[in-house]
């Protein structure tokens, strides 16, 4: 099965919950740019990112800044 994964830009970020718009709109996979999205540095924050991602049952890659 193909599977497209919705880009996390600014407007998704915008809507206060990016992974569950994401998923409202059908997708089950995301793209988390970190020129939008910086990762969590501290273990909590880590840890909430990935329950939520968890809760939306999402796949994910994240593309790193050059």
């Amino acid at each position: 099965m193909t599977q497209i994964a919705a880009y996390l830009n600014k407007e998704f970020l915008d809507t206060g919950d990016a992974f569950g718009t994401a998923k409202s709109l059908g997708f089950d996979a995301v793209e988390i740019p970190e020129m939008f999205f910086s990762p969590p540095e501290d273990e909590v924050g880590q840890e909430q990112l990935a329950q939520t991602i968890k809760k939306y049952n999402l796949k994910t890659r994240w593309h790193t800044s050059p």
